[in-house]
């Protein structure tokens, strides 16, 4: 199979820039065709799952129902996503990951959020929101200093 990994790469930057859902919904499909030639969401949470575990990763109370963050049913502690950016920032996608990231006050869904602060322009996180609370991966803190994954639910 195929794999146009600057195709991917945009595909990436535009979920996370944007945070289009629907494209979030189709790498996961996307994954458990490539990993078990089964193009579904269940396939595909099962090879992440299997994935982060194989990282070392606890994955008890970890439950994920769809790949947009969207259904209730999704479940991450704050330790498991903490060791799941921390993981991620070993492996050789880590910097394609990083540069898909918006940056607070300038890109994505963060092109709003804190100007003038410290965070404008220091800043790359993931952000979303479910109803009043909007959870942030950031992996940032200090433009150009060690980067620390400090997510928030």
């Amino acid at each position: 199979m195929f794999i146009c990994v600057t195709c991917a790469f945009r595909i990436v930057t535009v979920t996370n820039l944007k945070s289009i859902n629907l494209f979030a919904e189709a790498m996961v499909k996307i994954i458990g065709l490539i990993k078990t030639g089964e193009g579904s969401a269940e396939a595909g949470i099962r090879q992440i799952t299997a994935y982060w575990s194989g990282k070392g990763i606890d994955m008890d109370g970890f439950a994920m129902k769809d790949g947009s963050g969207l259904s209730r049913k999704n479940k991450v502690t704050t330790l498991q996503l903490t060791e799941m950016l921390r993981a991620a920032t070993k492996t050789p996608a880590y910097q394609t990951f990083y540069a898909s990231l918006p940056v607070a006050g300038k890109s994505g869904t963060l092109a709003g959020l804190l100007k003038g602060t410290f965070a404008d322009g220091n800043l790359r996180a993931k952000q979303g929101r479910w109803g009043r609370c909007g959870p942030m991966q950031d992996m940032s803190p200090i433009k150009g200093k060690k980067i620390w994954p400090l997510p928030s639910l």
